[in-house]
């Protein structure tokens, strides 16, 4: 449902929001509250590319369709699955949900504060995003040669992320936490 008037090249933004489409489709996002994702350089490369020869209307264009969200993660299902014999991953496992997972799971392997991840994907529980997380192997690994005796790491955790069983109760109050105030 991204469309190119939520695309801010400029800015460095994707904008996911409640919105009633160009083609009168009334759209809301699982969370239903508005919020901006930042671009990364690899992000928009794509974007310039996809928005070379027009940029209105869709960002993934699909023609004329009876239900865009249904058709959509069909299709992307359908191409996704496609991809088993290339990766060695089981078709069952190629799932929608899977990008979830492994964004999650970059954004917490690569340092990236929770607080910060909750906010990019739209939940409002820590519970949530942790039910996406996947600790992988070599981060285990790496954890555990970092590990001293005593229960201390040489390298601290970030002072941003939250306790596990933080709960915002509203915007305001989520919002003054995480630093978003205006």
């Amino acid at each position: 449902m991204l469309e190119w008037t939520d695309v801010d090249l400029d800015g460095g933004w994707v904008h996911i929001r409640v919105k009633r489409t160009h083609d009168g489709v009334n759209y809301s996002p699982k969370d239903n509250t508005d919020r901006k994702i930042p671009i990364n350089g690899v992000v928009r490369d794509v974007l310039e590319q996809l928005g070379q020869k027009r940029r209105e209307g869709y960002v993934l264009p699909l023609g004329t369709v009876k239900s865009r969200p249904d058709y959509a993660e069909r299709r992307f299902l359908q191409e996704l699955k496609g991809l088993a014999p290339l990766t060695a991953i089981p078709e069952k496992k190629l799932i929608l949900h899977s990008f979830r997972r492994f964004f999650i799971s970059e954004c917490a392997d690569n340092g990236i504060p929770m607080a910060t991840v909750i906010e990019w994907v739209g939940h409002d529980e820590m519970k949530m995003v942790m039910h996406y997380y996947s600790l992988r192997d070599d981060v285990a690994k790496e954890a555990m040669r970092n590990f001293q005796a005593g229960g201390s790491l040489q390298s601290p955790t970030s002072a941003a992320d939250p306790p596990a069983d933080a709960t915002p109760t509203d915007n305001n109050e989520r919002d003054r936490d995480l630093g978003n105030i205006g």
